[in-house]
């Protein structure tokens, strides 16, 4: 889809959100010692994190921020490969994967298979799905999250334009769940047509 050319930007309330998409935003999901143990073990590990490329129509750019991708569902190291496979099918789906460098990398996403999630990560995964479930018992149903792609934006001239998520793999209409922790940075959201 293509956003129509005719579009206006406008500022919207978060109460009007969910009669615009499906969506909902909550704040403070996390209790403040758990969210601010989460954001110190992220920007430790975000060191190790890398900025990869991306693949658009042909040509290749570097990613405007680092990115790692985590495993929460208890993976062993027969897990790898099927998760690496997954990885880049979604990033395939999206156009922008050519498929995994000898490197480890799939495009802009290092996958860190043999390394569980830490236990701050796993709780605060637990928390959100908890939470998932309260908001949306219908559709959540017992909805547990399998993963985590992490991005850091440095500052705010790192930011990526607007692109849509090709995400047809994980079904239709799938939960996804975007935490945001440390600094504010503005989201826009973009009628396609």
């Amino acid at each position: 889809h293509r956003a129509s050319a005719k579009a206006s930007w406008r500022s919207v309330s978060e109460a009007e959100l969910p009669h615009l998409a499906p969506l909902a935003v909550e704040r403070d999901v996390l209790p403040p010692s758990m969210a601010t143990e989460l954001l110190q073990w992220l920007i430790e590990d975000a060191m190790q994190w890398e900025r990869g490329t991306w693949l658009v129509h042909g040509k290749e750019h570097v990613v405007p921020r680092t990115s790692t991708w985590i495993a929460l569902d208890g993976e062993e190291s027969g897990e790898e490969e099927r998760k690496e496979k997954q990885l880049e099918q979604h990033l395939n789906m999206q156009g922008q994967c050519d498929g995994a460098r000898r490197d480890g990398t799939v495009n802009a996403y290092r996958w860190r298979g043999g390394r569980s999630a830490p236990p701050v990560l796993q709780a605060a995964a637990a928390a959100i799905a908890a939470l998932v479930r309260r908001l949306r018992p219908i559709r959540a149903g017992d909805w547990v999250p399998t993963g985590v792609l992490a991005n850091r934006y440095r500052d705010g001239s790192e930011t990526v334009g607007p692109h849509s998520d090709f995400l047809n793999h994980l079904g239709p209409r799938p939960i996804i769940v975007g935490l945001s922790l440390g600094a504010t940075r503005r989201f826009d959201l973009t009628e396609v047509t």
